[in-house]
């Protein structure tokens, strides 16, 4: 029989090896973000290079794509997103990223990634820009502005740091001058910046909201507009086979059927153009 003194042995006994464990992730964490302030201070010859030798190194993990093109996308191709917080009782799609955009530039990865994605219209980003601009609700009475204010009161910050409920406004008025300026097309800043809409692509060719943008695709999708510019970060391996296809074979007739079925893929205007090219 227990005399009741194993549980504080156990409890001893299981500390060092939590503390380990507390230490390798804390240990994964700050080299991500060395990796990310070091390539952020790289030149783009530099920048370039690297992922050139990431590829040479290891070319199942890394593509062979341009990570800077900016890819022509139709908004409504982008149906999911990958993330899923939960504030208390409130589980909310958020702003979070998915995979960081630094240290995950032009990664391949295989597994179950691109399964873990939830609807991007059930993001608060674009719930409330659909119901005022898409629905004419004043902005205080939208639903997402109620899960917001409600989130600062409980001293939560969201919404990019708000933290009152002026700070709310102030964003709601920051949207409104970003759709008028939306009105007239879709308009992509400088090509090696690193704030453009984000995506993944799952095997089956998924465009997967990663991170940035969300309040450019959002206005996108409610005002229609028929192109956006994103930046494709990860791509699942099965994916990334299909490129593998396009870059071995010198003509599209040569191609699987799975690849001919992708050929108009955004992903894949920068290969379709060479095997168009190709005698």
């Amino acid at each position: 029989m227990s005399d009741g003194t194993d549980g504080p042995r156990d409890a001893k006994k299981a500390a060092p090896a939590l503390h380990r464990s507390a230490r390798r992730s804390l240990g994964r964490a700050r080299r991500a973000l060395s990796r990310s302030a070091w390539y952020r201070s790289l030149g783009l010859g530099a920048r370039h290079a690297k992922l050139r030798w990431n590829r040479r190194l290891d070319p199942a993990a890394w593509s062979d794509a341009d990570p800077y093109e900016l890819r022509d996308v139709d908004p409504e191709r982008i149906v999911y997103k990958q993330w899923n917080q939960t504030y208390g009782n409130v589980s909310i799609v958020y702003d979070d990223a998915y995979f960081e955009r630094i240290a995950n530039i032009n990664r391949v990865a295989g597994g179950d990634w691109d399964l873990q994605k939830n609807a991007f219209a059930e993001n608060l980003t674009y719930r409330i820009i659909h119901e005022h601009f898409g629905q004419g609700v004043a902005w205080r009475e939208t639903q997402a502005f109620g899960i917001f204010l409600a989130l600062i009161r409980s001293g939560q910050p969201v919404w990019h740091r708000c933290r009152s409920e002026d700070d709310l406004l102030a964003r709601c008025a920051r949207l409104e001058r970003l759709r008028d300026d939306l009105r007239g097309g879709y308009r992509a800043g400088p090509r090696h910046a690193f704030d453009e809409i984000t995506v993944n692509v799952g095997r089956d060719g998924d465009l997967l909201y990663n991170s940035d943008g969300a309040h450019r695709l959002s206005i996108a999708k409610v005002l229609g507009l028929p192109l956006v510019k994103a930046r494709v970060l990860v791509r699942h391996a099965a994916w990334q086979a299909i490129r593998e296809e396009l870059l071995r074979v010198g003509a599209a007739g040569a191609l699987s059927p799975r690849a001919k079925e992708h050929l108009g893929h955004p992903d894949l205007v920068d290969l379709v153009k060479i095997v168009e090219r190709t005698p």
